[in-house]
């Protein structure tokens, strides 16, 4: 065999992961928490290019290129259902008279994420047999990786605040909080006892969420 012959090998390889749930996020009959899921869609490529040599000689080498490329798209959504104001909002700060049984019925999360990985390597490996027993090494590999991620999430549904009754004051509605995976806190601007009724005039609700992913193991 000759010392300085070598092989030329290409590796190539492709594959995706689908991930498409829909969870009854209480795990019970009771339509508190109609769906909290994230499904989800990855794709990987990789390339390597790599030359070595046949041995038969004092010095062997091997060196390449490495290329990785992965995807990953979700579409994070949760939505309450019509037992949900009644099992997760507190009573102890939103007063049961002032808080309709439907208030978030049909209150939802909607997002969209996209993540993207790029890595480029080049690799290279030298072996002197110095004595028959003992052989040099020496080695390098340089890796250059570029990850990005975008998300962004739209909160829609449930009772609009100008239709709850005169009870519900804009004092009562500051602080309710939802106690789920997913917690949404419901507050006013202004603290004043003014009926929500007439929000649009004197008191501006809003609403923010507080998203958490459950970890899957």
């Amino acid at each position: 065999m000759e010392p300085w012959s070598a092989t030329l090998t290409s590796i190539s390889a492709w594959r995706y992961w689908k991930w498409d749930v829909a969870n009854d996020r209480d795990y019970i009959g009771v339509p508190i928490q109609l769906v909290q899921r994230i499904p989800s869609r990855q794709d990987q490529f990789s390339q390597e290019l790599r030359i070595a040599s046949n041995g038969g000689g004092k010095l062997n080498y091997v060196g390449g290129l490495y290329v990785f490329s992965q995807t990953i798209n979700g579409a994070p959504t949760s939505v309450y259902g019509p037992a949900s104001a009644y099992w997760l909002i507190s009573t102890t700060i939103f007063a049961a008279a002032d808080r309709p049984d439907n208030l978030t019925d049909g209150y939802g999360q909607y997002g969209n994420s996209d993540f993207k990985m790029d890595s480029y390597a080049a690799f290279g490996e030298v072996n002197d047999e110095i004595a028959p027993r003992l052989t040099a090494t020496l080695g390098l590999r340089y890796t250059y990786e570029d990850k990005k991620g975008d998300y962004a999430t739209t909160v829609s549904g449930g009772v609009p605040f100008s239709t709850l009754p005169d009870p519900a004051t804009c004092t009562a509605l500051n602080g309710a909080t939802l106690n789920g995976k997913d917690n949404a806190k419901l507050s006013c601007s202004d603290r004043n006892a003014i009926p929500c009724r007439t929000a649009a005039a004197a008191c501006r609700a809003a609403v923010t969420w507080r998203g958490s992913s459950p970890t899957t193991r």
